[in-house]
């Protein structure tokens, strides 16, 4: 005789990597000096770093230029206690552990040089030291932060090539490639004959993605950079066809599920940058950027179900509510992001720099059972730099970082009519929440010119 089974719900814990854009090189940037400016370097790049920042300005690379560099994320944030009319309530797991982000490592590496009279090339990659192995579990229906979750990261490679229009004016297309591991997906099926939980644990499985940045450079005065750039969306897909058993003591008792997902999007954005000398010790830089955050795809899976196995064995169930991709309306926003930054020389060989940026919250509050938090951040950064070596004491530049994501405090509140679930022990959502944070960056990195 079959068991009557009443499948209450299916609770799709989805291991999503870095959820709004929050790739390592958007957020820090891709060399120490570039990221104590505030990464207001679009104009200024113009060696290994330009891969990424701006292909065109390859062609100042007029010799063979190399670097190197090591960088440590280390996320700072908050999610203070559900309070139930006034009092505080036990922090759950869910609570904890959108607290405790992991911390990111890595090592930064580039070449630039020249090909042919007026054509250049460049190739930087970014490789994670510990990031791969470290996914966070979230799912759908607990609040959790777009950006710092910053043990998620994936291999990035840029090779770049540029072409010199004119003296001083150049034109150059990069692709930005991301390997990123995939991790495990976990199915929770609990039944009105016990709490069947099955698990499908998935290996890590690579998956590529590329989009161009295409970049114009001009240096008008020996003084003075211009700088248009355009960088390309991406995302990863994911797909996978398990069996989950519902029933152990039924041969057929199983359903099949199907997961679709796409995550690890990065937005397209347009980038307009200008940086010059007033006189030969300020540089000053700045730039302006739009990110089409409206164009983002939710990382939530499609799930298909397929019953058909029950229903041949004659295994009664209620087919369960499953949240789909098109259920979450997130509701996301372009963004402007101005950038600033000031490099003081006071002598030759040493270089003082500060920098600024703002990152607008892309995403309005969510005050239904599915919520994701994003705030306005303030991005602060310092810098100092050195350079010895060579008969023009430029032959090595040492350049160190620091930068300060300072995240402001924003709040919801839940209508427990709005909640599947209306249990505060149980449901982090319940009723009111606050985030705010900081992360902290700091980065070492040395270039070679030969």
């Amino acid at each position: 005789m079959h068991r009557a089974i009443s499948i209450c719900g299916i609770a799709l814990l989805l291991l999503i990597p870095a959820i709004a854009g929050a790739n390592q090189l958007d957020l820090f940037g891709f060399n120490s000096r570039a990221t104590s400016l505030g990464n207001a370097y679009t104009a200024l790049a113009d060696g290994p770093e330009a891969t990424f920042y701006n292909p065109a300005a390859l062609i100042e690379s007029k010799s063979i230029r190399a670097f190197g560099g090591y960088g440590f994320a280390l996320p700072l944030l908050s999610l203070d206690r559900q309070r139930r009319n006034g009092s505080d309530i036990s922090d759950t797991d869910a609570v904890r552990d959108a607290e405790s982000p992991q911390t990111g490592q890595f090592v930064n590496a580039g070449v630039s040089g020249g090909i042919y009279d007026r054509v250049f090339f460049g190739l930087g990659m970014q490789v994670p030291v510990d990031g791969a192995s470290r996914r966070k579990i979230f799912s759908p229906d607990r609040p959790f932060y777009l950006d710092y979750d910053t043990g998620i990261f994936g291999l990035t490679f840029l090779p770049a090539v540029a072409v010199q229009l004119a003296p001083n004016y150049g034109l150059g297309i990069a692709a930005r490639v991301t390997m990123d591991p995939f991790g495990t997906m976990t199915t929770d099926v609990p039944t009105a004959v016990g709490d069947y939980q099955s698990s499908t644990m998935a290996k890590n499985e690579f998956n590529a993605q590329a989009a161009p940045i295409i970049g114009f450079y001009a240096r008008t005065h020996e003084f003075l950079r211009f700088a248009l750039v355009y960088s390309g969306q991406s995302y990863s897909y994911y797909q996978k066809k398990v069996r989950q058993k519902l029933v152990p003591s039924e041969e057929e008792g199983f359903v099949g599920i199907e997961y679709e997902a796409r995550y690890n999007f990065i937005p397209r954005r347009l980038t307009l940058g200008i940086a010059g000398e007033p006189d030969e010790h300020v540089l000053l830089t700045a730039e302006i950027s739009w990110v089409n955050w409206a164009n983002y795809t939710p990382p939530y899976p499609e799930v298909q179900l397929d019953f058909s196995h029950m229903n041949e064995a004659g295994i009664p169930y209620e087919r369960p509510d499953v949240i789909q991709r098109d259920d979450v309306d997130l509701d996301f926003n372009d963004t402007f992001v101005p950038r600033f930054g000031i490099e003081i020389i006071p002598y030759k060989y040493l270089s003082l720099r500060l920098g600024y940026a703002l990152e607008p919250a892309a995403l309005d509050v969510q005050q239904g059972t599915t919520n994701i938090m994003d705030s306005t951040t303030h991005a602060l950064s310092f810098g100092l730099g050195a350079n010895f070596g060579g008969p023009r004491g430029d032959l090595v530049n040492i350049d160190f970082a620091i930068m300060d994501h300072i995240m402001t405090e924003r709040w919801a509140s839940k209508n427990s009519d709005d909640m599947e679930e209306a249990n505060p022990e149980t449901n982090p959502a319940w009723p009111r929440y606050e985030v705010s944070g900081q992360a902290l960056y700091s980065s070492l990195t040395a270039t070679f010119h030969f």
